[in-house]
């Protein structure tokens, strides 16, 4: 099944489509036009428009859409000196009869399909009436049909069309692959009718079947700035069918360079169908339901949500108010959750992420970890690391999520966290007599009443084990593992004595004195047996 790709050329305006917006417009119908010139505001490539505009199939009666057509074109110049009707422009094009508020033409019926309900065909019925009858049977909105008639072929406001503009009305069936990237429309799709209701059922039928489609709903798409793939791709979270539709017949997303010249002309890689899409929409009927929240969000919530809703999507429901580990809330979108604690800022996660399916073993909100205070700081592919109220919560992509405890975080993060001298945790905290004791990609992170003390792995921490480890005669780490520059010597303080490793002499420990404890190194010719120094 072929594409639409973007915009036909029309016979006197460039691929950029400048707008010929109305200025008298029904209330109830539309807002007010924007200036040619103004920047596009509220443009969200990955929600453009809401399902429930979209697919609002009654949204406006025959009667409405006559009105709104009388009100774009309010004197058809067809009949004008040099633009009589059948006469051949240069172009090769042949103006029309009529313009399209006084368009008619008999209509086929169409059995019911599994995207569209029965059409009865009329004789001499109204393009306004084809319209509303098609929006309702194939459950398209009216005004989506409107504004893709003007975005293919300024059929809208057209004051002189051509019968090619009539006969290609919604762009079905022209794909970019005529001269230069041209229109090259399929005969077998021509006839406005054909156009209006094809057009129609074809985007129903995307929406049932996202299978079989590049882009697809409710998850990240690599979408095309322009025909020409030099202009390179950006990743688009696509929230809702009715948005997924629109790429699939208009395969391109608007660059910024086109969103900041309004209805005019960007650059090289600017395309204009979806901005201009938005553009009609917008100024002719209002918001597209698509600029703000479906439910309520907190203010903070909002500017989370605002910046990352490209992956979030949508909320799909209010708010939920927890008052565990100090209360806050926490909201399901589209694409994740957010967690807004009473004393941090909103922390959103994916569904499918690994932190969220180890949070949730943990018990959520109401376990060992509590709220989320900051969002992901990643670390690579696949690796992470988020503040919660319990610890640090650590993603190593291949080896797991694991909690480093609160009372140990300090002082992994003074080891450099990460990517520092013990680098990840492999492994859960375990309890020991008087504190704990987590293993790490690169040593072991020892947590008593002392503080938190890491333990690369190395000799001085295979004597330390050999020794009994915390429970031992070295008792619990107690001061950092340093290390002199050139890395011959390195040393650690214990509860119990001070060990020392030296390229030259292996490993040493000195027991503290009943006194107390003692800085002293051991003297020459001591050794150690069992982790005890021996002289």
């Amino acid at each position: 099944m072929s594409q639409r790709r973007k915009p036909s050329g029309l016979r006197r305006a460039l691929l950029a489509g400048v707008l010929a917006l109305a200025a008298a417009i029904t209330p109830s119908l539309t807002a007010a036009a924007p200036a040619q010139a103004a920047p596009v505001v509220g443009f969200d490539a990955g929600n453009i428009i809401s399902d429930a505009l979209f697919y609002q199939g009654d949204a406006m009666t025959a009667a409405q859409v006559q009105s709104f057509l009388n009100q774009r074109v309010t004197r058809c110049t067809i009949g004008d000196a040099g633009r009589k009707p059948g006469q051949r422009l240069e172009s090769g094009n042949i103006i029309a009869n009529v313009c399209l508020k006084d368009f008619r033409m008999t209509t086929t019926s169409k059995a019911a399909t599994a995207y569209c309900s029965s059409y009865v065909g009329v004789k001499d019925e109204t393009a306004a009436q084809i319209i509303a009858k098609v929006g309702k049977a194939c459950g398209i909105s009216p005004k989506v049909l409107i504004v893709m008639l003007q975005k293919e072929q300024s059929l809208i406001t057209d004051t002189w069309p051509t019968t090619r503009m009539y006969d290609f009305a919604l762009g079905l069936d022209c794909p970019d692959s005529g001269p230069g990237g041209t229109a090259n429309c399929s005969s077998g799709s021509s006839g406005f009718f054909n156009q209006v209701y094809g057009g129609a059922h074809r985007l129903k039928y995307y929406t049932g079947n996202p299978g079989e489609y590049r882009y697809k709903p409710y998850q990240s798409n690599t979408i095309q700035w322009h025909p020409n793939i030099n202009c390179g791709t950006s990743q688009v979270y696509i929230a809702n069918r009715a948005t997924a539709a629109l790429y699939i017949y208009t395969p391109y997303r608007p660059n910024q360079a086109a969103l900041n010249a309004g209805s005019g002309t960007g650059d090289s890689c600017s395309t204009y169908g979806n901005r201009n899409f938005f553009i009609y929409y917008t100024s002719w009927f209002g918001d597209t339901g698509s600029g703000g929240p479906a439910y309520p969000l907190t203010s903070a919530v909002r500017t989370y949500w605002d910046a990352n809703r490209s992956w979030l999507g949508q909320p799909t429901s209010a708010a939920t108010t927890v008052s565990a580990n100090g209360g806050g809330r926490l909201q399901y979108f589209t694409g994740g959750f957010v967690y807004e604690s009473d004393k941090g800022k909103p922390v959103g996660f994916t569904k499918n992420s690994p932190i969220i399916a180890a949070y949730g073993k943990a018990g959520g909100i109401e376990g060992a970890w509590g709220w989320p205070l900051s969002p992901a700081v990643s670390h690579g592919s696949g690796n992470a690391v988020v503040r919660f109220q319990g610890g640090a919560v650590v993603e190593a992509k291949g080896v797991g999520v694991y909690l480093v405890p609160e009372k140990s975080r300090v002082g992994w993060e003074n080891t450099g966290g990460f990517t520092g001298t013990i680098g990840y945790p492999t492994a859960a905290a375990a309890a020991v007599a008087g504190g704990t004791a987590q293993k790490f990609q690169k040593g072991e992170l020892y947590t008593s009443s002392a503080g938190a003390f890491d333990l690369p792995n190395g000799q001085l921490r295979s004597s330390y084990v050999s020794a009994g480890g915390p429970s031992g005669s070295w008792g619990w780490p107690s001061g950092r593992y340093v290390c002199v520059s050139d890395g011959s010597e390195c040393s650690a303080v214990f509860t119990k004595g001070v060990g020392v490793w030296t390229k030259a002499r292996g490993v040493l420990f000195t027991p503290y004195s009943g006194a107390g404890p003692q800085s002293d190194k051991p003297s020459s010719g001591e050794s150690v047996t069992g982790g005890v120094v021996q002289g």
